[in-house]
């Protein structure tokens, strides 16, 4: 068959079909692609934040584990340092951080990573240190993300005049010039 041998040319042609953006050509006859993992993930709403020194990138009711912080499983935990928050329509970006950006989630578990061993050695030296580190984590269900502007839409729709007052993070303390 004339179309075999476009099988062999390293798969740009499957047969007659050729790939569009939205569909393969079939002959003269057009073919919709359902492929669920070429959905962009755009689509959904997400956030970056900071905590213990790092960047974490989550959506709703994803679990992330993050440094070790302080509370019992089932306490509530505020994270008001939101570098980005996507909700599929726009992205706000901070400068450093989102004004009145939150993502709220659950604390769900406390523990410790497994036993890294460090060893310190010189050779001839008669120098040989053994020592062992876990590092403590903390396991969170992230509950909710919002910003400013939603927050203020959501006392609107409710009659409220108020808008809620959302604490800004704090703010970098400034250094103290060495003398």
């Amino acid at each position: 068959m004339p179309w075999e041998d476009a099988r062999r040319t390293a798969g740009r042609m499957v047969g007659r079909a050729h790939c569009k953006a939205n569909g393969a050509v079939l002959g003269s006859q057009e073919v919709e692609l359902k492929n669920e993992a070429a959905k962009p993930k755009d689509a959904e709403r997400f956030a970056v934040f900071e905590s213990g020194g790092k960047q974490h990138r989550v959506a709703h009711d994803e679990t992330v584990r993050l440094e070790r912080l302080p509370g019992q499983p089932g306490d509530t935990v505020l994270f008001q340092r939101v570098l980005l928050v996507s909700t599929g329509d726009e992205v706000l970006i901070g400068t450093p951080y989102v004004k009145g950006g939150l993502v709220t989630g659950e604390l769900v578990a406390q523990g410790r990573h497994p036993k890294i061993r460090v060893i310190k050695f010189k050779r001839r030296k008669n120098y040989l240190r053994r020592k062992g580190h876990r590092q403590r984590f903390s396991d969170v269900r992230i509950t909710g993300i919002s910003h400013a502007s939603e927050i203020a839409q959501a006392a609107a729709k409710s009659g409220d005049a108020e808008t809620p007052a959302v604490d800004d993070p704090p703010a970098a303390e400034p250094q103290a010039e060495a003398a």
